[in-house]
């Protein structure tokens, strides 16, 4: 954003005296929040988040190397890659759920956030980690930041249509496997997503809207402080 708007102003040139210059007439014109300083606990749990992720993608890579593969050896190989991301994966889930269970914060908030159904302890922990804004937002703003909110691009008589667009991958990669469950087992969530195709919408932007609607649940009830009410969902 900070390039876009040297670019916006004409400042195409580049170095270490004319970036802090910018920065600084940038932050003086937008005037952004301050980030919320996070405890330890909370950048450990972030780096083992981020290192399972890491993990998870180069077990998926070697699946899809097995999928390919009709050499024995090769076959071999790549099984032996995946049993160790296995146990790799397994560890650094097993820190993930001591480093919670050892700081009364987080483990009171997964409490909260694991009540509803389809927020299982990994997404807990993937949100407590890498969405401290969570419950400090409204719920258009929370949704913008993770990139399930609909921007338009119209323009004059141009109208187009609205579509989801930036945030941060992680959290919505994460937050659609959750909603997947939600749409089978979550009953509020299961109504809407219902509700939603059989008004003839797109199952993919039935679920785009699944994860907004979850989203927003789990936002208020941070915000609130407040326990897992199915019925209130259902009002939401």
């Amino acid at each position: 954003r900070v390039r876009d708007y040297a670019k916006a102003i004409g400042q195409h040139a580049k170095n270490d005296r004319i970036d802090a210059q910018v920065i600084r007439q940038y932050a003086e014109m937008t005037q952004p929040k301050l980030c919320v300083q996070q405890s330890d606990s909370v950048v450990q749990l972030d780096a083992l988040i981020k290192r399972r992720d890491q993990l998870v993608k180069q077990k998926t890579a070697e699946k899809h190397h097995l999928e390919a593969s009709t050499h024995p050896d090769s076959i071999r190989s790549i099984k032996k890659f995946i049993k160790a991301f296995d146990k790799e994966i397994e560890l650094i889930e097993t820190k993930i759920k001591k480093l919670i269970e050892t700081d009364k914060s987080l483990k009171k908030q997964r409490k909260q956030l694991t009540q509803v159904t389809g927020i299982g302890d990994i997404t807990a922990a993937t949100l407590l980690a890498l969405l401290p804004e969570l419950g400090q937002l409204s719920n258009k703003q929370i949704s913008a930041l993770i990139g399930v909110a609909p921007f338009c691009k119209d323009s004059g008589m141009m109208r187009g249509h609205r579509a989801i667009w930036g945030g941060r991958a992680l959290i919505r990669s994460t937050l659609y496997m959750a909603t997947l469950s939600a749409v089978h087992h979550n009953k509020p969530i299961k109504a809407f997503y219902q509700r939603l195709i059989a008004n003839g919408k797109l199952k993919k932007v039935a679920l785009v809207a699944c994860m907004r609607k979850l989203l927003t649940i789990l936002n208020s009830m941070t915000k609130n402080n407040t326990e897992w009410n199915p019925n209130f969902a259902k009002l939401a």
